[in-house]
């Protein structure tokens, strides 16, 4: 018998983020870890610096199911921002 691990993560989709990428998958650890933390990973995301105050107040979320090698990446980029 094989175990399933089902894995959630967020989607975030800034004001004119179709333009830079965006949506795009965010550890919950960004996400919930502050201000500070989510505009360092909005210019690591290439969103524009002008654009980032208003990316912290209107951004879109939802959540998505995802691969195990999914969460491990995003997790690992949420350590470098610490």
């Amino acid at each position: 018998m094989q175990l399933k691990l089902t894995l959630w993560m967020y989607v975030i989709d800034p004001p004119s983020g179709w333009q830079y990428g965006f949506p795009a998958l965010i550890h919950d650890k960004i996400l919930f870890g502050g201000d500070n933390i989510k505009s360092k990973w909005f210019r690591l995301q290439g969103y524009p610096e002008n654009l980032i105050e208003l990316g912290l107040r209107h951004s879109r979320y939802w959540s998505v199911r995802v691969t195990f090698k999914e969460y491990i990446k995003k997790l690992r980029e949420a350590q470098c921002l610490n």
